[in-house]
């Protein structure tokens, strides 16, 4: 009887942290001038609390077979599909800039969004902000968890230090 409660029991926890897991986290990797062919998805995302700082641009490539899904309230975000890789890449970045016109604003970074296989699937364009207003420039932490169906759920969050230290301020 014992014996199989205890497989029960392995099999239930197993069974609950695979659910829990959130999937297979892709990777991203920082790249200076993106190959923009074909067409993306362009989904813009700004949250107004917090200064705006979470801000952010991904372009989807249309015939990368994923679906990237920001878990974000669903009025924060704009989507524009089928455009132009160098038309969404200009967007993006017009974007980033016109939401951050604050002070905080220094630059951005773009990354690649790699499949499991180390296929590029899309993009990300973030702002970078004035080192000395938050010690350090990439304020956000943005995760990318593969589930079925090519759907890649998005997470966007502000780093510890940053909530920390806007909520001493505030």
């Amino acid at each position: 009887m014992k014996r199989e409660f205890f497989l029960a029991f392995a099999l239930f926890t197993v069974l609950i942290a695979e659910g829990c897991a959130g999937g297979t986290y892709l990777k991203t990797q920082s790249i200076e001038d993106p190959a923009l062919t074909g067409f993306y998805r362009l989904i813009l995302f700004h949250d107004d609390s917090l200064y705006g700082l979470k801000t952010i641009a991904f372009l989807e490539a249309e015939e990368s077979g994923y679906s990237l899904e920001p878990y974000v309230d669903s009025y924060d975000l704009t989507v524009l599909s089928h455009v132009s890789g160098k038309v969404a890449f200009r967007q993006a970045l017009d974007f980033i800039k016109s939401q951050n016109g604050h002070h905080f604003y220094a630059n951005y970074q773009t990354s690649a969004i790699l499949s499991r296989e180390g296929r590029t699937i899309g993009y990300e364009v973030r702002p970078l902000y004035d080192s000395t207003t938050f010690g350090v420039d990439d304020v956000m932490t943005v995760t990318y968890s593969l589930k079925e169906n090519g759907v890649v759920r998005v997470n966007i969050n502000l780093i510890d230090k940053v909530i920390k230290q806007l909520n001493a301020d505030g």
